[in-house]
């Protein structure tokens, strides 16, 4: 076997040992629009981690996330991205993070008008160090960026753009690791 042969060899076992060792799947994302646009360059980040992700479901609100009847089959991480607090009683908050945090770590990205956990048994990624606020549409170039002054990190509409996206997915992946 050539030394090119053994390198493409090597690299496609690295791709998909997750696959066959069990741990794929073992992050699972919960969260608003911000979140579900970000899936797949997400799971791009964490696949070149040796992880796996799934989606599994929308909630956009500490309220709607606190009602998620949780599922940790083959999950070792939950995020947890609501864009906005919701008005339901009780601390949603901890409601939400409880679900899980028992069983799984718990990684939290607080979007939009979301309040992040100050007490609770969490990691918490601030966002806004590479996205700015929910209004915010560019952000200076990091080292990664292939651009000169700002990056476009949400549209005209606030959605997050592909480079927005691509900061999230950074975050996040760095949290879990």
């Amino acid at each position: 076997m050539t030394i090119t042969g053994f390198g493409i060899l090597a690299a496609a076992t690295w791709y998909v040992l997750p696959v066959f060792s069990g741990n794929h799947g073992d992050v699972a994302v919960w969260g608003g629009g911000s979140i579900e646009s970000s899936i797949d360059t997400l799971s791009f980040e964490l696949r070149d981690r040796g992880r796996g992700v799934q989606w599994a479901g929308a909630g956009s609100t500490w309220c709607e996330l606190a009602d998620v009847e949780p599922s940790t089959a083959g999950v070792d991480v939950v995020v947890l991205a609501p864009e906005a607090n919701g008005t339901c009683a009780g601390d949603a908050v901890a409601a939400a993070i409880g679900r899980w945090s028992d069983a799984v770590e718990v990684v939290v990205v607080p979007l939009g008008g979301a309040t992040a956990p100050t007490s609770h048994h969490a990691t918490v990624i601030d966002a806004e160090v590479l996205l700015g606020t929910g209004t915010t549409t560019s952000m200076p170039c990091e080292w990664w960026d292939s651009c000169q002054g700002d990056v476009a990190v949400r549209g005209p509409d606030g959605e997050l753009t592909e480079a927005g996206r691509a900061r999230l997915a950074r975050m996040i992946s760095a949290a879990i690791g």
